[in-house]
């Protein structure tokens, strides 16, 4: 998805005349070694992190919309921050469904005997 979002914010840039940043490449590599990285980290913080990630990056993608004066491109990049806003929702519900389990009070086994009974 965020190679999506690189890719969109790319052509957004070309089609309003301007050039992409070699930072756009750079950034997409990039992420793809952190997301590799942080996954190595285990689940949770794995989820917590990429919670992070899309918390910030749904802040600044709804500061830059408040910017842009023109509605298409706005719109555009609106696709982006739905997506982030929603990225960010799922992984805090995940995180929320482990400590659930975490803090469940463990169950004990139930022990039965071989015995005949009577």
């Amino acid at each position: 998805m965020e190679a999506e979002h690189i890719n969109r914010l790319r052509d957004i840039i070309i089609t309003l005349g301007g050039k992409p940043a070699t930072f756009s490449e750079v950034g997409d590599f990039g992420g793809k070694v952190l997301g590799v990285t942080v996954d190595l980290t285990g689940t949770q913080t794995m989820l917590k992190s990429n919670y992070l990630i899309e918390q910030k990056s749904f802040a600044g993608y709804t500061k830059l919309i408040s910017k842009i004066s023109d509605k298409k491109v706005a719109d555009l990049i609106a696709v982006n921050s739905l997506e982030s806003h929603l990225m960010e929702l799922w992984h805090g519900e995940r995180i929320e469904m482990i400590q659930a389990v975490k803090n469940q009070p463990k169950s004990r086994k139930k022990t039965t005997s071989n015995a005949p009974l009577g």
